[in-house]
């Protein structure tokens, strides 16, 4: 299963340049003439003054918002591992939905699946594969997998 990071220090590059974009909008739209005009007729100053505190609020509510994300997907997966019903899921088809997440492919799997208590199922279930991963994915490979007591249909592959 491919894992979503955030790398503190790239993160930190790319707010830092977002944030010096802004701040240099935002002083440059109090040294313009008040009486400044962007092409269509807007005022300038308050173009620069909007898009500058534009640039400074959108890295922050983007990273913010990819935080909470990777921590909802941790703790859906820590909650499948610890309270989910143990199974295997044999691959019945894979085929690739031409949709990438980055530069990973995203594969639709027709999985039979049998879990604890000899309950057997079908399920067609997308998710983003590593490269590394692809050839462990194959017609016919019994992977371990976790199923979501409440709702079959919420499964976590452990390859």
């Amino acid at each position: 299963m491919a894992r979503w990071t955030i790398h503190k220090g790239t993160a930190l590059i790319i707010i830092i340049g977002f944030l010096v974009v802004g701040a240099g909008m935002i002083f440059y739209s109090y040294q313009v003439s008040p009486t400044a005009l962007t092409d269509d007729g807007y005022p300038l100053k308050e173009f620069l003054l909007y898009f500058g505190i534009f640039w400074i609020v959108l890295p922050i509510v983007l990273l913010i918002g990819a935080t909470i994300y990777i921590k909802l997907q941790d703790k859906r997966e820590t909650n499948l591992r610890v309270n989910g019903l143990r199974g295997q899921a044999k691959i019945l088809s894979a085929e690739q939905t031409g949709r990438y997440v980055n530069e990973l492919p995203q594969v639709e799997f027709l999985l039979e699946i049998t879990i604890e208590y000899g309950e057997i199922y079908q399920l067609k279930h997308k998710e983003v594969v590593g490269m590394l991963q692809l050839g462990a994915i194959q017609a016919g490979a019994i992977i371990p997998v976790y199923v979501d007591p409440n709702n079959k249909k919420n499964i976590l592959l452990d390859y």
